[in-house]
């Protein structure tokens, strides 16, 4: 019987500490930054909606996408600002690319993105540029996410809502 006590008190010893060592490894340390884990990759605009007209999908036989990330693209290694994560995209037919911050932990959060760098291709269809123009418009006013599902929605300063699906890897 004495040499069980031992045992046993170590044993519920174990069994306190570890419910609390947990608890305090999961605790965000000072300093550091929430990590969107959910917000990461690639995304599909579906739509650009608005409260006060009809919404405005991106124009037909357009792929307008873009693509969050914990690292600077080679593409934006001059871009200035002390932003956390990158983003980079499409919208017909410009690339572009900027920095942005979040406190979003996981599937939603608030999320404030840098000036936008663009490349300058012209484009024949009024459509495409008329679109692009809104979507650059309306991008660096973002101001929070969700994420439900595979459906990410921006939402921006005026209550627009930029409206991405997941882009599955190929």
């Amino acid at each position: 019987m004495k040499k069980l006590f031992p045992h046993c008190l170590k044993f519920g010893l174990y069994l306190f500490l570890l419910p609390l060592l947990l608890a305090v490894s999961c605790l965000k340390q000072e300093g550091e930054e929430a990590v969107p884990v959910d917000l990461f990759g690639k995304w599909s605009l579906v739509t650009i909606g608005y409260t006060d007209k009809a919404d405005l999908p991106p124009p037909q036989d357009t792929h307008v996408w873009v693509e969050f990330s914990k690292e600077r693209p080679t593409s934006g290694q001059h871009l200035a600002g002390d932003y956390t994560y990158w983003l980079n995209g499409q919208a017909a037919p410009n690339h572009y690319f900027g920095g942005f911050r979040t406190s979003g932990l996981g599937s939603e959060g608030s999320i404030r993105t840098g000036e936008l760098a663009t490349t300058e291709i012209a484009s024949t269809r009024m459509m495409d540029t008329a679109f692009e123009r809104e979507y650059f418009r309306l991008l660096p006013q973002a101001k929070s996410y969700t994420i439900q599902g595979n459906t990410l929605t921006v939402l921006c300063r005026e209550g627009e809502k930029l409206v991405y699906n997941r882009q599955l890897p190929e």
